[in-house]
């Protein structure tokens, strides 16, 4: 986590409440970006109610922000599970900050997060978006109850879905593109190069209950990433694969449904440990 920078717990008691988590922008409807629809949360927040002994920690992905998972946390929020998603350090401010950050940086921020969470639960279910799949793998060491990853690279860009995109809405696609590549600095993209090289060989160290979420239409994250991690993986495992959504599942109209998928999965480890 960087040095000074401002983190911020509530602790919510019901779902209305999430309209007041660190919103930034107005509640008219999310916000297009360079990667697709996204929420308006950007900073770092805990909800849900101590009714459940399971914890979720939810980590979005490389220059994203918590928005980018935002309706993962509200459902499960409101399922009376205890959440925490951290914004990771550098994330959701300009590009200089980004720069400035680290892979080793931004595993801190997870492991910060966890941290926190394990505070209050023993039992704590990892969600890794992205990017925040390989933040994930890194904690495997402190044992998670299950660990599900969404759209996680190994293997990015499917230059095949892009040129799909590319001839469906040229304008729209290439404007999307060219923001993606703005937002990234060279050194960020160094870094998150190091984080993949770092991550891959624990993927095999896994014996968590896992589930492996991906969208087949995905144009960052190949879909053969999917089949990386899931046979590397040493514990009980399933896959979940959909033909589209893209690679923002959760701001997707599959959103709901891979909520309601990712809910069913932590029930089912609730239920067997």
């Amino acid at each position: 986590m960087l040095e000074g920078e401002l983190l911020r717990s509530i602790n919510l008691r019901k779902t209305s409440e999430f309209k007041e988590w660190g919103i930034r922008g107005n509640m008219d409807g999310p916000e297009e970006t360079a990667n697709g629809l996204r929420g308006e949360i950007n900073e770092e927040w805990i909800g849900g109610h101590p009714g459940k002994d399971v914890g979720v920690l939810i980590l979005h992905g490389f220059c994203g922000e918590t928005g980018d998972v935002r309706l993962l946390a509200e459902t499960l929020s409101a399922g009376g599970y205890l959440v925490e998603a951290p914004l990771l350090a550098g994330h959701g401010t300009a590009k200089e900050e980004l720069a400035r950050t680290t892979y080793f940086d931004w595993i801190a921020s997870a492991e910060q997060a966890y941290l926190r969470l394990a505070g209050k639960t023993n039992r704590i279910v990892a969600v890794g978006f992205s990017m925040g799949g390989l933040l994930t793998a890194n904690l495997w060491n402190y044992g998670f109850a299950g660990i599900i990853t969404v759209n996680t690279p190994v293997y990015y860009w499917n230059f095949k879905n892009i040129g799909i995109n590319l001839m469906s809405d040229f304008r729209g696609s290439l404007r999307k593109y060219f923001r993606a590549a703005d937002c990234s600095p060279w050194s960020t993209m160094l870094e998150f190069q190091k984080l993949l090289i770092h991550t891959k060989p624990m993927f095999s160290n896994i014996t968590s209950k896992a589930l492996i979420i991906q969208a087949m239409d995905d144009d960052t994250v190949h879909h053969k990433s999917a089949d990386y991690i899931y046979g590397k993986l040493c514990g009980e495992k399933s896959m979940y694969r959909v033909t589209d959504g893209g690679h923002m599942l959760f701001c997707s109209k599959r959103g709901p449904e891979i909520c309601g998928v990712i809910e069913r999965f932590i029930q089912k480890v609730q239920a067997h440990n």
